[in-house]
């Protein structure tokens, strides 16, 4: 199965090693997979297997530049290379990833673990969207 797992940027977090291992376990038992990032906030120095493929989908830029020019980038890749399945981590990549995923009929797997009050306020009117 081809699967891709999204998150919003890489750093040192929860979400992010959750992502990794979970990535680690899939190529494991035969998947195919790609982790997409958003972009590199930060290093994170933690074992990825080889058979993962690793997208970043811009450099580090402004949040107004990712915020806008994202989801066109994700359509892009998706209008070419179109996953079996999703999985989202975060509430950036839970969004973008559920809109495109309609669009191009591929399902989409949500991570969501904490309280919609500890969002920022775009990606908490995002959330009512999906």
């Amino acid at each position: 199965m081809n699967i891709d797992i999204i998150i919003t940027q890489l750093e040192p977090g929860g979400a992010q090693k959750a992502s990794i291992e979970l990535s680690n376990g899939l190529v494991t038992n035969g998947d195919k997979v790609r982790l997409i990032f958003f972009f590199k906030k930060s290093k994170f120095d933690i074992y990825i297997n080889d058979k993962v493929e690793i997208i970043f989908l811009q450099n580090k830029v402004g949040f107004i530049k990712r915020a806008l020019y994202t989801p066109f980038l994700l359509l892009k890749l998706w209008f070419y290379q179109k996953p079996d399945c999703v999985i989202s981590f975060t509430h950036y990549a839970n969004i973008y990833s559920s809109i495109i995923g309609k669009i191009y009929s591929i399902p989409v797997i949500i991570s969501h673990r904490n309280p919609l009050h500890s969002h920022p306020a775009l990606a908490r009117f995002g959330i009512f969207l999906i």
